[in-house]
């Protein structure tokens, strides 16, 4: 799967870095929701191989965010230390 901040070069520096931030926002929301609802289903698995596959599906669920996160982090740290260059690349 592509994720707009792990692109970042093709969005539109008019754009950047909330136009990232919001897509990552939007994102990280609706998978919180579905690791809640991972949750909520591991509660009600009575078996305990069920249980075993939820706890694996919401551990990779985490890493997912805290990976994506990180991405997001460098992406915009990009662009600022690129947005502080001028055209000749010295800082100013």
């Amino acid at each position: 799967m592509h994720y707009i901040w792990n692109r970042a070069d093709r969005v539109s520096p008019n754009l950047m870095p909330h136009r990232l931030i919001e897509c990552f926002e939007e994102w990280e929301k609706e998978q919180l929701a579905n690791l809640k609802l991972i949750a909520d289903q591991e509660i009600l698995q009575s078996d305990g191989e069920g249980v075993e596959k939820l706890r694996k599906k919401g551990h990779r669920l985490r890493f997912t965010l805290r990976s994506q996160r990180y991405n997001l982090e460098e992406a915009v740290n990009a662009f600022e230390r690129n947005s502080s260059l001028p055209k000749n690349g010295m800082l100013q």
